[in-house]
């Protein structure tokens, strides 16, 4: 009876351990590995240059707000600004076998030997908010965003406004080898060239979108050049850090002009610390990302282009727009 006792627990505990290590394994394939078959949904995976930018880490709330609506998972994957770690991350998403890839790019070149590789795959991969350069856009299916060159025109256009077309301006741009660096430069400087010859670029520094950095920039900017009248920030975030340090050198009179429609630029625009900005909306970035996505899972014909709109906001229309960022 005893003998019989001890065998009988001995099947006990092997069915519970047995059931304990399938339990585990299940739960973590659910966790790490989301497919179609786990939970019934198609998976976009969506890679981020750097999350600690204000405009991304909105972004971000689009793509969510959006796959929700669609009933797709997203896979978000965060490079922190290093080049390598996203291409190693989009090696990820494809073992993962996910349906689409976002992919905003930390590096418009850098990242195309990735985008090579990963054209055996087959998945569809879209640049969000960020283009590539035209070596890249071979390898993708889309790019859904804003067109960074109008957005520079326009910026162009601001400074010409505020300066009545003369004057001696600084640029603090993005983070050099981004898209959206390049090109709202070239946009801005082209347009310019064309509009007001008679506003001159005297220098430019960089500001990484971070507004401490910017304040940095600014500060080195004035230290080499205290003659100017007007600054062209490429983002609201860095237009802001330009602002704090023109007023802590007393300089309240030199025109900003920015682009995004930040919370906090679109502040600086009412007060008239800044003179105006072109909106970018995260949100319906991120937004229209998650719809080019699902339409390319679906075999759906898009066209490759797939822009937002960017209208102007200056202090005569500011109450009109709602900041998201």
């Amino acid at each position: 009876m005893k003998k019989m006792f001890s065998l009988v627990l001995v099947g006990v505990l092997l069915t519970m351990l047995i059931s304990g290590c399938s339990s585990s394994a299940t739960n973590q394939g659910s966790k790490n590995e989301p497919t179609e078959a786990a939970s019934g949904q198609k998976t976009i995976g969506v890679l981020i240059a750097g999350q600690n930018a204000p405009y991304l880490a909105s972004y971000v709330k689009g793509l969510q707000k959006e796959a929700e609506a669609q009933n797709v998972e997203l896979v978000i994957l965060d490079a922190e600004w290093k080049i390598d770690k996203q291409s190693f991350q989009m090696q990820n998403l494809i073992t993962k076998k996910v349906d689409a890839i976002v992919l905003n790019a930390v590096d418009a070149k850098a990242i195309v030997p990735a985008l090579v590789k990963a054209q055996s795959s087959n998945i569809p991969i879209i640049a969000g908010n960020v283009g590539l350069e035209e070596e890249g856009n071979k390898y993708i299916k889309a790019f859904t965003g804003a067109d960074s060159i109008t957005e520079g025109q326009g910026a162009a256009q601001l400074i010409k406004e505020a300066l009545h077309g003369k004057g001696n301006i600084v640029q603090i741009i993005g983070s050099p080898g981004m898209e959206p660096t390049i090109n709202r430069k070239k946009g801005f400087e082209e347009e310019l060239a064309k509009i007001a010859p008679d506003i001159q670029i005297v220098a430019s520094e960089v500001g990484g979108w971070d507004k401490a950095k910017s304040v940095t920039a600014m500060e080195n900017l004035l230290t080499a050049n205290p003659d100017i009248q007007g600054v062209y920030a490429h983002d609201d975030t860095m237009a802001v850090g330009a602002i704090q340090a023109l007023k802590e050198h007393k300089k309240d009179s030199i025109k900003v002009v920015g682009i995004g429609g930040s919370a906090a630029g679109i502040d600086a625009i009412k007060v008239g610390d800044m003179y105006g900005t072109n909106l970018q909306s995260p949100v319906q970035d991120g937004v229209e990302a998650i719809k080019v996505a699902v339409k390319l899972i679906n075999k759906e014909n898009i066209e490759f282009f797939n822009y937002i709109e960017i209208p102007k906001i200056t202090k005569e229309n500011v109450a009109n727009f709602t900041p998201e960022w």
